[in-house]
């Protein structure tokens, strides 16, 4: 028996032929609106569970391209560094108080 090939329209029909889209599947889920969408065009683990969820299936079975090897390391995007955001926060007096916390 041959392996079936989910693309992003089989994909979006099958949820379709079950009666939702995309964007009610993100409601229900709690997330935004267009997660489900987006997880279509490009990796979104969320997206992709969800809607692995919804069909009954495993995200390594409809983006199988998607999936890292067992053992390897994703390599965050871009240069590298992380980006380093400011929080500032007054007190009762109003006075200021900087913290810098560290996102990656």
């Amino acid at each position: 028996m041959a392996k079936a090939v989910w693309d992003k329209h089989s994909i979006k029909a099958e949820v379709h032929r079950r009666g939702e889209t995309m964007t009610s599947l993100a409601h229900k889920a709690g997330v935004t609106p267009n997660l489900c969408r987006v997880a279509l065009m490009r990796p979104s683990p969320l997206g992709e569970a969800i809607i692995a969820d919804f069909l009954g299936g495993d995200r390594s079975v409809l983006w199988p391209s998607r999936q890292i090897p067992s053992g390897s390391k994703r390599t965050p995007r871009g240069r590298g560094k992380s980006r380093q955001i400011t929080t500032v926060r007054a007190d009762e007096s109003g006075v200021k108080d900087a913290q810098s916390v560290r996102t990656f």
